[in-house]
């Protein structure tokens, strides 16, 4: 239904590009890639000087699993917009995949220092952590976390700050460091009191660190606790 709609715009106006963007998306969805691959191709050529179409085209190559095509693509998207550091991120996703987490990073510290804002800023943190989870470096993981808590405090975002505690606590329990664990899910449930929270916000950050905490219970194999916790 939604392609019909996106034809019925490229029939009224075959140069209109955004089209083309959402109807390659939508390929996506169906896993029709050599059609996705037709539709982005065209909202490249519709606008080269712009840095979305280079982009779209270098997310659906990533999917596939062409990474070095993948790279070329975000490449050519942060060359024609420098202030396009999305396209940062996506390079580091691709070298992730390859198994380069070192130069993941790079790429991902490049994001951060080129970044258009804080949130942008904050999302570097994110990738960077989760760059050494999948690498298996979990300290390393848990002092990138908590250099974004830090960050995040200094940019006065306690919604951030209860994300990083939350993350490091998950990121612990996984790698069976259950006592280090306990620790972040104390940070993160004091801090989700304390803050200057909007009560809807306060009341989904408690429901998902409960959820957390259950995680961490069961990993300990307190069942009985982790029933408790879900009760509440």
């Amino acid at each position: 239904t939604a392609q019909a709609h996106f034809d019925k715009a490229i029939a009224l106006d075959k140069s209109y590009a955004p089209a083309y963007n959402s109807l390659g998306y939508n390929h996506m969805e169906t896993e029709n890639y050599a059609a996705a691959e037709e539709a982005f191709k065209t909202y490249i050529k519709l606008i080269p000087d712009k840095p979305n179409p280079y982009d779209s085209y270098a997310e659906m190559l990533l999917i596939q699993g062409k990474y070095d095509a993948s790279i070329e693509q975000y490449q050519k998207s942060y060359e024609t917009d420098s202030k396009f550091v999305f396209a940062l991120s996506g390079i580091g996703d691709n070298y992730i995949f390859k198994g380069d987490f070192e130069k993941a990073r790079e790429y991902y510290q490049k994001y951060y220092d080129n970044a258009q804002n804080v949130n942008q800023k904050m999302g570097a943190f994110f990738w960077i952590a989760t760059s050494y989870v999948h690498e298996g470096e979990t300290d390393k993981a848990i002092k990138t976390l908590e250099e974004w808590a830090t960050q995040a405090e200094k940019e006065n975002m306690p919604t951030s700050i209860i994300g990083c505690y939350n993350m490091a606590a998950f990121v612990l329990t996984e790698a069976g460091q259950n006592d280090k664990s306990e620790k972040y899910l104390e940070m993160a449930n004091e801090l989700i009191k304390s803050a200057n929270l909007d009560e809807k916000d306060r009341d989904s950050f408690t429901f998902f660190a409960g959820l957390n905490r259950c995680y961490y219970l069961v990993a300990k194999n307190d069942l009985d606790g982790a029933d408790a916790e879900a009760e509440m």
